[in-house]
């Protein structure tokens, strides 16, 4: 990073502390070395971790530019970190491994306020909103951290079962668990929209085939599930669905649906 000291002892620390992360530090023997993202454990964290560190090195940088610099920086209008302190409080606990108990307000309710006991497992961000990830009685759930209050950590102690919820993760896009094993879903898009599917990935699995006749077949491999639905209806007329054809039926009541309203 351009004007950063930086010596060469703290470089070689820092590469063996991510190596411990569990990211994959290539060396070629010349000097040069490369992070390979298929083999790291922990790319996301890294990419997020540098994001932020480049972010904080500008402004510091920047107050000796413009002491106006922040105007020059747009962020997202809803971009904020409601809740700080609870976060660090369901993040300990998931650490200690505690059960947590807390009152939940529903978004579509809002006069509904229930009670739960949690054994948190990860904590998840999906569209600049902080949620836990864990197990109550009835089995996993996602609770989103903005609707949390008098949260409670119990003396409780639970075995973790992480890999289980990350993996519950690895064929969804969003928050909401699908009844639904995961399928083949083929799409059809129009041409124009290869450009931004290809810099935004829909999902991990995303595969995108040659453009035939200003059209382009692309694939995914998930668990269809509300989130899913909306990220493609997002698109409206330059999306069809090809298959599996369940799935093709649901856009169609649904788009049925949505003409109605213009009737």
């Amino acid at each position: 990073m351009e004007g950063l000291k930086y010596s060469k002892s703290q470089f070689y620390r820092d590469i063996n502390f991510l190596k411990k992360l569990g990211f994959c530090i290539e060396n070629d023997n010349s000097g040069n070395f490369s992070l390979n993202k298929e083999l790291s454990d922990n790319y996301d964290l890294l990419s997020h971790y540098y994001k932020h560190l480049a972010m904080s090195y500008l402004c510091e940088s920047a107050t000796q530019l413009n002491k106006d610099f922040l105007k020059f920086i747009v962020f997202e209008k809803n971009s904020t970190f409601h809740n700080f302190p609870l976060f660090n409080v369901v993040f300990n606990a998931i650490c200690s491994k505690n059960k947590i108990e807390f009152k939940h307000t529903s978004y579509y309710f809002p006069d509904k306020v229930a009670m739960y006991e949690l054994s948190p497992y990860l904590l998840k961000e999906y569209k600049n909103r902080w949620y836990v990830v864990g197990e109550t009685n009835k089995g996993f759930r996602t609770f989103g951290l903005d609707r949390l209050s008098d949260v409670t950590v119990l003396d409780k102690t639970v075995s973790s079962k992480f890999e289980k919820a990350i993996a519950m993760f690895d064929y969804t896009v969003g928050l909401n668990f699908s009844d639904h094993e995961p399928c083949l879903i083929k799409l059809s898009f129009h041409k124009s929209q290869e450009p931004y599917l290809k810099s935004l990935p829909i999902h991990y699995s995303q595969k995108i085939l040659p453009i035939i006749d200003g059209r382009f077949e692309l694939t995914l491999f998930l668990s269809y599930n509300f989130e899913l639905k909306q990220e493609l209806l997002k698109y409206g007329h330059f999306v069809k669905v090809i298959s599996p054809k369940w799935i093709k039926d649901d856009f169609k009541l649904e788009l049925e649906k949505a003409l109605k309203l213009y009737d």
